[in-house]
């Protein structure tokens, strides 16, 4: 029998696990809860700490679940954009963000990782656009902004 009170805490445990670090605890219990449920956070729980844990590749499956379960809520594609951008893959990462930015257009972050996808491939007009876009909107590593517009400035000289 369901018992909605007792998965919901499962996945209420998985997130004090993952704030306490302890992943592999984690991912059973949101593992627990997306059977039982099948909602996206649960998924989107797991990806993250397999991400946390530097299992790319094993991440790209859950997040790819809750991004599908949560379509309208951007931060399963930010975090699978993430995913394929640690896996050099640039177009799917960008694919990603995209998804992420016409759900929440107002994220510094999303725009930061659009312009390191950009300017990985070599987009850098692209990749100079969406770092000033972070700036203006107040991502909190300026000065690490800043020196990779100057970064990007020399190599679209080049």
């Amino acid at each position: 029998e369901y018992n909605e009170k007792f998965y919901r805490s499962r996945y209420e445990l998985g997130v004090v696990h993952e704030q306490n670090k302890e992943y592999d605890k984690a991912i059973i219990e949101y593992q627990a809860f997306g059977e039982a449920t099948q909602e996206g956070n649960a998924f989107l729980g797991e990806g993250s700490c397999l991400l946390k844990q530097g299992k790319v590749d094993e991440s790209l499956s859950p997040l790819r679940t809750a991004a599908v379960k949560s379509p309208k809520n951007y931060l399963p594609h930010m975090k699978l954009g993430y995913a394929y951008e640690k896996a050099r893959n640039f177009e799917k990462a960008l694919g990603c963000y995209i998804v992420a930015g016409k759900l929440n257009p107002q994220n510094p972050s999303l725009f930061l990782n659009l312009g390191n996808v950009f300017s990985h491939l070599r987009q850098f007009d692209n990749a100079l656009t969406a770092y000033n876009e972070a700036l203006k909107l107040g991502h909190p590593n300026k000065e690490g902004i800043q020196a990779r517009v100057k970064e990007i400035t020399e190599l679209a000289k080049k």
